[in-house]
């Protein structure tokens, strides 16, 4: 396989980018709309009450019954408002207008609180006055009519001395009083506060798409990579309570069953997947390992070991090579006594330190041993390569590496093991993290199976975009395995062997099926695995007992049934 390009490739925005920045960051985009909101209603609040009044009067010509005099007369009044609209917002009325309030306005400030206006083609002058109430601003519409009209008078007595038309001006209504304040306008105030928040909102989120770097899509991080998203593992909070393993989550209640089918077809995904990755040359040495520390790779890798031996008779031998921080044991439940490095340092041979697991006679672990000074010069030394490569000739081997951005343990690993699976949590690993990761592991040789989106969520539209969909219509009591193949009696794999075979030297090339299950084999010679036993070696492991259709129960669980019997 091709080393994957990790550089990050530029990639534009398209719909389902922006529907996904959407769904990501809404509550911080709705917050900032329901304060730009809030914003227009409290200007409201705090500006001046501003009422509007309105009336009109009409200019009038004295005319004749003859048809044609009607019509010049009309014509005059039109021509005529032209001038009396421009009187309006005079001095002299504004001066007539503050004698007839009375008060202590004076007629400068009235002249900035009234406007004259004037149709087009009529001769109706519209007064419109505003005020600190409904009826102060109606008074001072009226009072400005009449102070209007006086002026016309006034100026239609010395036209008529001189031989001009008569003319008039005539309030066709009084003033209306208002109802509500014309300013501040509520509904406007509100949609420009919305406005204004919907276009901020939409600079948060590009920002926040921008600034914040954590994956939030698997199709991105394929998109971005080139890397394959090939396992997303849900995110289940009683895992960390329970040891970390699959198999020793509880099944009292449905519910319990419900999570852990969700976790099984989520490893058996993995494990399906990886088996794809490379189709004419199978990985038999992994490296397990992630950007950060905190990642969950020594519980993927454990929970994976274990799916992928009780899948099949295959042997899988998991070595934990974290030997600054080794958890494997724990996780695995086996002693934390002398490990892998014992066996480099040449303290104890390989047989010595390999323990067999009650979930699968066929997975072995290698714990770490002793923390040693130079980790790094340890495994990258010949010595653990020769070890590797001579169990990889009979076992599949995965091997629980340190985070790669805290120590080069991982890259040098990955220089001798056939692909590396990169696990990455979900909505906390940055794509700059991943990115680095990946960079390091290719420069150094490596070669990136794909990478793994642990603590996916399983609720709400966040899952589908970590590409995690859920089993809840396939699932049925029976079916609450922890990775193995659906079936009868499928992951049960061989019978535990004898006691004496978990600590008895046992060779790695497979010994012949014809020997005894129970006898040890020879003491000297290279460290070998043990070889599958061709019968129950022990009278402790009962006989299964009916299972239903496609489930895939473990060993304890099925002592667990005898016993409730």
């Amino acid at each position: 396989m091709d080393r994957p390009d990790t550089e990050p490739r530029p990639r534009t925005l398209d719909l389902q980018d922006y529907l996904r920045i959407v769904r990501s960051y809404w509550l911080g985009a709705f917050l900032i709309v329901l304060l730009g909101v809030t914003a227009g209603a409290g200007w409201t609040l705090t500006q001046t009450r501003v009422y509007e009044s309105s009336a009109s009067g009409v200019v009038q010509v004295a005319a004749g019954g003859d048809a044609n005099l009607a019509f010049a007369a009309d014509q005059l009044a039109k021509s005529q408002a032209l001038s009396y609209v421009e009187l309006g917002g005079s001095l002299a009325v504004a001066e007539s207008a503050a004698t007839t309030l009375g008060g202590s306005a004076s007629p400068t400030s009235l002249l900035g609180r009234v406007t004259t206006a004037l149709p087009e083609d009529t001769a109706i002058i519209s007064v419109t006055s505003r005020g600190a109430s409904p009826a102060e601003a109606a008074a001072l519409t009226d009072a400005w009519l009449a102070a209007m009209g006086e002026q016309i008078a006034a100026m239609q007595e010395e036209s008529t001395d001189t031989g001009g038309s008569a003319t008039s001006f005539v309030p066709l209504s009084s003033a209306s009083v208002p109802t509500s304040p014309a300013s501040p306008n509520v509904e406007v105030a509100l949609l420009l506060g919305g406005l204004s928040g919907l276009m901020l909102a939409a600079v948060y989120l590009l920002v926040r798409n921008t600034l914040d770097r954590r994956i939030r899509s698997a199709a991105e991080v394929e998109s971005r990579f080139g890397v394959g998203v090939i396992g997303t593992i849900p995110q289940n909070d009683a895992l960390a309570q329970h040891g970390g393993l699959v198999a020793a989550l509880p099944n009292a209640t449905a519910d319990d069953r419900h999570v852990n089918f969700a976790m099984s077809e989520a490893l058996r995904e993995l494990r399906t997947n990886l088996a794809y990755v490379k189709v004419d040359a199978q990985p038999r040495v992994i490296v397990m390992t992630s950007p950060q520390p905190g990642d969950g790779k020594s519980t993927l890798a454990a929970n994976l070991a274990e799916s992928l031996a009780v899948s099949s008779d295959q042997r899988v031998v998991v070595i934990d090579c974290d030997l600054r921080r080794p958890t494997l044991s724990k996780v695995l439940g086996v002693s934390e006594g002398a490990g892998l490095t014992d066996v480099l340092s040449g303290r104890a041979q390989l047989h010595q330190v390999m323990q067999q697991t009650e979930a699968a006679s066929n997975l072995w672990v290698v714990g770490a041993g002793r923390i040693p000074p130079n980790p790094s010069e340890l495994l990258g030394s010949q010595t653990f390569q020769d070890l590797v490569s001579t169990l990889a000739e009979h076992a599949t081997v995965i091997l629980d590496a340190p985070p790669v951005l805290a120590v080069t343990d991982a890259v040098v690993l990955a220089a001798k093991a056939d692909g590396v699976l990169m696990t990455a949590s979900a909505a906390r690993t940055t794509f700059d993290q991943l990115d680095r990761a990946l960079q390091l592991v290719t420069r150094g040789g490596g070669d990136v199976l794909g990478v793994v989106l642990n603590r996916v969520p399983t609720k709400g539209r966040d899952a589908r975009e970590y590409g995690y969909f859920g089993g809840s219509y396939y699932y049925y009591e029976g079916d609450v395995g922890t990775g193995g193949a659906v079936g009868p009696a499928a992951g049960s794999g061989p019978a535990a062997p004898s006691p004496e075979a978990v600590t008895a030297p046992a060779p790695v090339v497979a010994a012949t099926s014809a020997a005894p299950a129970a006898a040890p084999a020879p003491a000297a010679g290279p460290a070998r695995v043990p070889a599958p036993p061709a019968a129950p070696a022990s009278p402790a492991a009962p006989a299964s007992p009916a299972e239903a259709p496609g489930g895939a129960l473990t060993r304890r669980e099925i002592r667990e049934r005898e016993r409730t019997r």
